[in-house]
């Protein structure tokens, strides 16, 4: 991090010897769900959501990709992070849409990421999908080549 010409934080808890090296950053764009008075001369700073603020999927330990539900409201402006990385992506892409939903999102990254080989956000269901590619490791016996 130190003399980096650019530094993004992801909801990054520092202390005091980090956000001193980070104070060496040419810039420093923080997306926080939490405001830090050390970040006050970022060139940017974006509010996030939390978990528990959004829809989405994650992949626990055991690989199975599970959706996960808003429990309660995001506060004033604050998006989610693929949200706001979508939109940015979309900026330098002139004529590609950013996904609007957490389906959408999923969507996009089911064709492109092997591993969830073109799974729909609806398949998932409540108790979500084991991925595929783990389904063939753990049938495959002990010492078997895989």
């Amino acid at each position: 991090m130190e003399g980096a010409a650019l530094v993004v934080l992801l909801d990054a808890e520092l202390d005091d010897a980090e956000a001193a090296r980070l104070a060496t950053a040419g810039q420093v764009v923080g997306l926080q769900s939490v405001d830090d008075d050390r970040l006050k001369g970022a060139a940017m700073l974006l509010p996030v959501s939390t978990m528990p603020e959004e829809n989405g999927t994650y992949v626990n330990r055991d690989q199975r990709v599970q959706r996960f539900t808003e429990a309660k409201a995001a506060p004033g402006m604050a998006r989610p992070a693929w949200w706001i990385a979508a939109q940015a992506w979309a900026e330098s892409h002139p004529g590609q849409a950013a996904p609007l939903t957490s389906a959408d999102a999923f969507a996009r990254l089911s064709e492109t990421i092997p591993a969830l080989n073109g799974l729909r956000y609806g398949d998932l269901g409540l108790t979500g999908r084991v991925l595929e590619s783990s389904r063939a490791t753990a049938a495959a016996p002990q010492g078997a080549a895989r």
